[in-house]
C-alpha cells in the first residue's frame, strides 16, 4: 500500500500494467492483417463480424489512450498495430488474404454507426501517431468509411453523439462534413437535458449508466476535439457547468460493492468511471482528485478481484461469464466500452488525481441520503457495509402517462450496488419480485410505467418519494 494511496494501494502504474495485460490479450486475438479482434467465446447476438469490429474499436480506444498519456512512447508497439488494422478494416475491397479484416460498413449495419465512434475518436486524439502514418489512399478509405453515417437512420438516444464526433473528425481532417447533421443532433442532446446536471438517454425516462458514459462522457470528448471551434467552445461552458453537477450526485451512487446493478449493458462494467475521468480532463470535476482516483480504482479492484478479467480478457458478465446478463446486442468485444473507464491514463503522471493522497468516498465517511430528482431516486448508503440502495420513484423508460410493459432492469423499485434485478427485459416468464402490482385472474401481474412523479424530498434524514401510475396488463401481441 502507497503513501498515495491508502486505500486500494493502486498508483498510475497499476493502471498502466492492466492496460497494457488488456491489449497485449487483444492484439493476441486480432484477425491477420489486424482489422479485427475477435475474443473467444460463443459469438454474440449481431455476428461474427460484428464481434469482430467491436473488438478492434473498443479496445483500440484503450491503446489510443495509452498513447496519448505516454505522448506517443510507445513499447508495445500499438501505433503499428492498429494503423495496419485500420488500413485493412476500412479497404471496402480486400483481396483474399485481407478477408477477415474488413469491417463490416455502417451502410451494411447499425452497429457499425457505433464502433465509428469509438474509431474517429481514437483517430483524433492519436492523429500524430496513426493517422497521420497512414497513406493517403486509406486516410480515403477511412473517410468514405466513416462518410456512411451520413446516410444512416439512428435511435434518438445517445447514438446522435456517434454522428456528432464522426462528423466533427471529417472537418478536422480536411474532408466533407455536415454542419447541419451536428447542429440537428445538438438540438436533440439539449432537448434532453432534465435538470442539475442530468439527461436522460432519450425522450423518456431513460436513467441508467449510459447517462454518464455515454450522455456526459461524449459530449465531453467532443469539446475537446475541437476547442477552437465556436460551436464546441461555447457547448463546454455548457456542459462543464453540468458534468460538474452531475459528478456531485454520482460520487454517492459508487460503494463498496461497485457500481449500481440497473439499466443495460452492465457487461462494460467500469465504463461507469467514464464520467469522473472526463470530470479531469476538462477540468471542471467537483471532487478531490484523490477521491476520483480512489473511486475508479476501487471500483476496477471490484471487478478483478471477482474474475471479470479471465486470462486477461474481459468477460461477458458482471464478473465472471454470464450471458443472460447480455442483450440482443452484446457480443464478445462489447465488455471493452469499459475501455472509456481508464481515460485517466490519458493525463499526464503528474496530473494531480495520479499524485494526490486517496480520499474516501462518502459512504467511507458516514452513512449517507441523497435525493436525485431527475430519475426519482432516493439514495442512501450505509458505511457499515459500503452498500448504495435507491429507491426508484421515477425511472421506468416511459414518458408520464405512457403504458408500457415492465422491465426490471428500469421499473424495479429498488436497486442496489450488492443485489442484482432478474435479467430479462419483460415480465413474461420473470416473478413479480421489487414491485407493487395487482394480479389479473390468471394471475398475471401488473406493469409500472408512465407513473407521474409527486414528491421528492428529503426530511431531516428521511427521504420521501410519491409517484403513481395506472396499473395495466401487456399482451404480447396486442399490446
Amino acid at each position: 500500500m502507497t503513501e498515495i494511496s491508502p486505500f486500494t494501494g493502486w498508483t498510475r502504474a497499476d493502471w498502466e500494467q492492466l492496460a497494457d495485460r488488456l491489449l497485449r490479450a487483444g492484439m493476441a486475438h486480432g484477425s491477420p492483417g489486424h482489422g479485427r479482434i475477435t475474443y473467444p467465446g460463443a459469438p454474440g447476438g449481431l455476428s461474427h463480424e460484428i464481434d469482430g469490429l467491436e473488438g478492434f474499436a473498443r479496445t483500440g480506444l484503450l491503446a489510443g489512450v495509452r498513447l496519448i498519456g505516454e505522448h506517443g512512447a510507445d513499447p508495445l508497439g500499438l501505433a503499428e498495430w492498429w494503423a495496419a488494422g485500420i488500413a485493412a478494416g476500412a479497404d471496402p475491397r480486400p483481396d483474399e488474404q485481407h478477408r477477415a479484416d474488413r469491417w463490416v460498413r455502417p451502410s451494411e449495419h447499425p452497429q457499425a454507426v457505433v464502433e465509428s465512434c469509438s474509431i474517429a475518436l481514437l483517430l483524433h486524439f492519436t492523429r500524430p501517431w496513426i493517422w497521420e502514418g497512414l497513406t493517403s489512399r486509406s486516410q480515403e478509405q477511412v473517410i468514405d468509411y466513416l462518410s456512411e453515417l451520413r446516410g444512416c437512420g439512428i435511435p434518438a438516444n445517445n447514438w446522435v453523439w456517434f454522428q456528432i464526433i464522426v462528423e466533427t473528425f471529417l472537418r478536422g481532417v480536411g474532408a466533407e462534413w455536415s454542419a447541419e447533421i451536428v447542429e440537428r443532433n445538438l438540438a436533440s442532446h439539449e432537448s434532453w437535458y432534465r435538470g442539475e446536471g442530468w439527461l436522460s438517454d432519450g425522450a423518456a425516462r431513460n436513467y441508467d449508466h449510459y447517462v454518464g458514459w455515454a450522455m456526459e462522457t461524449l459530449p465531453a470528448l467532443w469539446t475537446l476535439m475541437a476547442p477552437e471551434w465556436d460551436l464546441a467552445r461555447d457547448f463546454a461552458t455548457i456542459h462543464g457547468a453540468r458534468l460538474r453537477r452531475y459528478l456531485e450526485d454520482d460520487q454517492y451512487l459508487v460503494g463498496g460493492g461497485g457500481p449500481l446493478i440497473q439499466g443495460r449493458s452492465l457487461t462494460y462494467r467500469w465504463c461507469t468511471l467514464a464520467p469522473f475521468w472526463a470530470g479531469e480532463l476538462m477540468g471542471v470535476s467537483p471532487l478531490d482528485p484523490g477521491l476520483t482516483r480512489r473511486i475508479c480504482s476501487g471500483t476496477v479492484q471490484h471487478f478483478l478481484a471477482h474474475g471479470a478479467a479471465e486470462d486477461d480478457i474481459l468477460t461477458m458478465g458482471w464478473f465472471r461469464e454470464f450471458r443472460p446478463m447480455t442483450q440482443y446486442y452484446s457480443g464478445t468485444g462489447s465488455p471493452y466500452w469499459a475501455s472509456k473507464g481508464m481515460l485517466g491514463l490519458a493525463l499526464d503522471a503528474q496530473a494531480p488525481v495520479w499524485t494526490a493522497v486517496e480520499r474516501p468516498t462518502p459512504v467511507e465517511l458516514a452513512d449517507t441520503h441523497r435525493v436525485i430528482r431527475a430519475p426519482g431516486w432516493l439514495v442512501s448508503g450505509t458505511r457499515s457495509d459500503g452498500v448504495i440502495r435507491i429507491a426508484n420513484v421515477g425511472t421506468d423508460g416511459a414518458r408520464p402517462g405512457e403504458l408500457n410493459g415492465e422491465a426490471p432492469l428500469y421499473t424495479s423499485l429498488g436497486y442496489s450496488t450488492v443485489t442484482a434485478p432478474p435479467m430479462a427485459g419483460a415480465w413474461k416468464g420473470v416473478p413479480a419480485a421489487n414491485s407493487v402490482c395487482l394480479r389479473d385472474a390468471g394471475g398475471r401481474p401488473s406493469a409500472r410505467s408512465g407513473q407521474q412523479v409527486l414528491r421528492l424530498e428529503a426530511v431531516g434524514r428521511v427521504l420521501v418519494g410519491v409517484s403513481r401510475w395506472r396499473s395495466h396488463w401487456m399482451d404480447a401481441e396486442h399490446p
